[in-house]
C-alpha cells in the first residue's frame, strides 16, 4: 500500500513554509507542493535543498491568490485592480473564452517553467483551492504538464461521494477528469481526501496544511474559514497504523 501525506501551500508564507519544514523533520509528511508565485517560494526551495527533501517537492499550481507570473494573465479578468488574482472569479467560472484560455495557458507555462528552474525533480502537480479540478482548467493545464515531463497529478476527491445529485455530478466530473488525465499520460493515486478519514486501498493521498501557530507549534489547518486546527503530531499518529 502506497500512502502519500502531502502538505499543500509550501512557500505561501513563512508560517506555512516553516511548519512544513518542521513536519519533514519529524517525519509527519511524505511530500509537499510549492506555490511558485508566492513571496516565500525561493526561501522555501532553499530550505528544501538544505534539509534534503527537495526531491519531494511538487508544484502547487495557483491562480486564486497572489500575483500572476505572466503578462497575459495580468491583463485578464482573473486579476483584480490591485494586481492580485481574483479568487471569486476563479472559483466560479465554467466555460473559458479563447482569450481566457490563452491567459491561463501562459500562466501555467510560466509557473511550471519557474518550478523546473528551481531544479526540483518531482514532476507532480496539484493546485491551490483545487482549481485544477475544474475541467476548463484541466484541459489547459494538463497539456502543459505533459510538455514539461510531469508524471502525476492529484485526482479529485473520491471519498464518500455517494450517489445523490451532488455526489452523482462529482462522479461524472471525476470520470471526465480521468479521461483527460489518461489522454495526457498523467498518473494518480486510487484515492484522495483529507486526513480525517483513513482509506484502505493500493494508493492513497492525504492532504494536510501544516503551519506554525502563535505558540510556534506545528498544526494542521483543517477548516480555514473557522481556523480549526489539529496538532500535526496527532494527525500523523492517526495515520501511522495504516502505513
Amino acid at each position: 500500500m502506497k500512502v502519500i501525506v502531502n502538505a499543500d501551500d509550501f512557500g505561501f508564507n513563512a508560517s506555512k513554509t516553516d511548519g512544513i519544514a518542521e513536519s519533514f523533520r519529524n517525519g509527519w509528511i511524505t511530500q509537499t507542493t510549492l506555490m511558485v508565485n508566492m513571496a516565500d517560494a525561493e526561501r522555501a526551495v532553499g530550505i528544501a535543498k538544505q534539509l534534503g527533501f527537495a526531491d519531494r517537492v511538487g508544484l502547487h499550481f495557483n491562480i486564486t491568490e497572489g500575483e500572476p507570473l505572466s503578462e497575459e494573465m495580468r491583463r485578464s479578468h482573473f486579476v483584480g485592480a490591485g494586481g492580485q488574482f481574483n479568487l471569486c472569479t476563479n472559483v466560479n467560472f465554467r466555460h473559458l473564452s479563447v482569450s481566457e484560455r490563452q491567459a491561463l495557458q501562459a500562466e501555467a507555462r510560466a509557473q511550471v517553467a519557474r518550478f523546473v528552474s528551481f531544479g526540483l525533480p518531482l514532476r507532480h502537480c496539484d493546485s491551490h483551492h483545487h482549481i485544477h479540478f475544474k475541467l476548463s482548467v484541466a484541459r489547459v493545464l494538463m497539456p502543459v504538464l505533459r510538455d514539461y515531463g510531469f508524471k502525476t497529478i492529484r485526482r479529485p476527491y473520491n471519498v464518500s461521494l455517494g450517489w445523490g445529485l451532488y455526489g452523482g455530478l462529482r462522479h461524472i466530473r471525476n470520470a471526465l477528469f480521468a479521461s483527460l488525465r489518461v489522454r495526457y499520460g498523467l498518473g494518480t493515486t486510487c484515492w484522495f481526501g483529507g486526513a480525517e478519514r483513513k482509506i484502505d486501498a493500493d494508493s492513497v493521498e492525504y492532504m494536510v496544511h501544516p503551519c506554525l501557530n502563535e505558540l510556534n507549534e506545528v498544526v494542521n489547518v483543517v477548516a480555514y474559514g473557522n481556523e480549526i486546527c489539529r496538532p500535526m503530531k496527532e494527525e500523523w499518529s492517526r495515520l501511522q497504523p495504516i502505513r
